[in-house]
């Protein structure tokens, strides 16, 4: 997903930006236009349905699971939501939009019929270079995936692995321990207020979420581990979804 784009002839800044920005988790900015936009400023009832709803200046991106995968505002609606952020937020979210303008402004309109043909020849030049650059990309995560499974196969003996032991143990997962928790949330594998995973999932043999042996503080703690079967199926989901990202 482009984080500049032109929906009805203007300028749009997505979630993913925003959240650069201001060093905001990409769901809390979510969650924010859905309090500060949808609630505050138009009214509307947290249903949860809010991309059904058709507000001119914001449009809500679905990912395959019918979640919010990206929100695109146009400037109006992101001087709205960061309105209420720190100053020093508010300055990067207003800088990024003078350089967008400035962009805009910069754009040279052919004056002539062969200005006009070599612009459109060097559009076309530089989407050809990009769609080969996706391509390659793609043929990289191909591979990669080939190679991770083969991987998790050979050491499918190891047994079940924390979350921690998993990542750190994977040089294709460039996510932390927390960020890899955050992102199978987002996923949808584990509940969003705790780490337990969904029980399809336990059934299918990619996680066990068994008690500690001891009590701690009068109860048994449980854990979210990963089993062989898991490490394979979540190495393949996560480069899947890189490759979602950069075709997006």
């Amino acid at each position: 997903m482009n984080n500049l784009s032109t929906l009805n002839s203007g300028l749009t800044m997505s979630s993913t930006e925003i959240a650069v920005l201001t060093g905001k988790r990409k769901n809390d900015i979510h969650q924010d236009i859905k309090t500060q936009l949808f609630i505050g400023l138009y009214g509307l009832k947290d249903g949860g349905d809010f991309h059904h709803e058709q507000i001119q200046g914001i449009t809500v991106v679905l990912d395959n699971r019918d979640y919010w995968s990206e929100v695109l505002l146009d400037r109006y609606h992101a001087d709205i939501l960061v309105s209420g952020y720190e100053v020093k937020y508010r300055a990067a979210i207003v800088k990024r939009w003078h350089e967008l303008e400035g962009n805009i402004q910069q754009f040279n309109i052919p004056q002539t019929l062969p200005e006009a043909l070599r612009q459109l020849a060097d559009e076309v030049e530089a989407k050809q270079a990009a769609l080969k650059t996706i391509e390659s990309q793609k043929e990289t995560i191909q591979h990669k995936d080939e190679l991770i499974i083969a991987s998790n196969e050979a050491s499918i003996k190891a047994g079940e692995i924390l979350v921690r032991e998993f990542v750190k143990s994977n040089d294709l997962i460039d996510l932390g321990e927390h960020q890899f928790y955050d992102w199978m949330r987002e996923q949808g594998y584990i509940f969003k207020k705790d780490r337990e995973p969904y029980q399809k999932y336990v059934k299918l043999g990619y996680f066990t979420w068994k008690p500690t042996q001891e009590q701690h503080g009068g109860k048994f703690r449980h854990t979210l581990r990963i089993t062989p079967r898991g490490k394979v199926w979540l190495a393949c989901r996560y480069l899947s979804y890189l490759d979602s990202e950069l075709a997006a």
